[in-house]
């Protein structure tokens, strides 16, 4: 194929959702530094600047009535994002969005929180990018497991509660580009009939918008999270994890 023929179908490819909407979104731009720190932030921008519609938002995910808070952390005893009243945690949030979500990491958090408080006072919550992991049966026994989808299903719901235009336009744009990166992922999951290469044009693509790297940590960690699942059954890979 002629140089010529795979520009043009990479600039029409980016004109298909959702590359279009990540092409286009300044948010997605601003989050390119940092992924994981940059969804952490805003969520903290929200629980400062927009708590009544954040408050909305965490009720309808968490199927809660109320939930009160009068301090809003970031990266407190590593966790990435928590929300505390009267010195307890009542929400604790664990980000995942270039790596898969361990097991063995989530208890560490869980058990840190337990040693100085009742656990059924606080949520637990998995806000990840990638939806299947080992032990995700166990891990939902203790942590509520949230995908971006999730999210910005429960944003788009109460957008109408925020009255600032500006912070309407972000939020909104917010959701529109993490949408994007969530449909992106479900085409990148592995399963019976994928490739685990893209093509030419996909990556030239992804390139562009600077998420190829993303794309290929995400495949590699699922087939990794296959190989620990169907033949090293979580023993070998942490050992090597724990070596590193």
């Amino acid at each position: 194929m002629r140089k010529k023929d795979i520009v043009s179908e990479q600039e029409e490819m980016l004109e298909e959702a959702p590359f279009k909407t990540l092409k286009e979104s300044p948010l997605f731009c601003f989050s390119l530094g940092s992924k994981e720190l940059f969804h952490s932030n805003f969520l903290w921008w929200l629980a400062e600047h927009e708590k009544s519609f954040f408050k909305a938002v965490l009720c309808q995910l968490l199927g809660v009535r109320n939930i009160e808070w009068d301090e809003v952390k970031r990266e407190e005893q590593n966790f990435d994002f928590c929300l505390k009243n009267n010195g307890r945690y009542i929400l604790l949030l664990e980000n995942k969005v270039k790596s898969i979500p361990r097991k063995y990491q989530l208890d560490e958090y869980y058990e840190k929180v337990k040693k100085t408080q009742e656990s059924d006072q606080c949520n637990f919550v998995l806000l990840t990018l990638s939806e299947t992991f080992p032990n995700r049966e166990d891990v939902e026994k203790e942590w509520k497991i949230w995908s971006y989808e999730d999210l910005c299903t429960a944003m788009g719901s109460n957008i109408n509660m925020v009255g600032n235009a500006y912070n309407h336009q972000i939020i909104s744009d917010y959701c529109a580009f993490a949408n994007g990166i969530h449909q992106l992922m479900k085409r990148w999951t592995l399963d019976d009939s994928s490739k685990f290469f893209p093509s030419e044009k996909e990556n030239e693509v992804l390139s562009q918008l600077r998420i190829h790297d993303l794309r290929e940590k995400l495949r590699f960690a699922q087939m990794e999270c296959l190989l620990e699942t169907e033949y090293f059954k979580g023993q070998v890979l942490k050992g090597l994890e724990d070596s590193n």
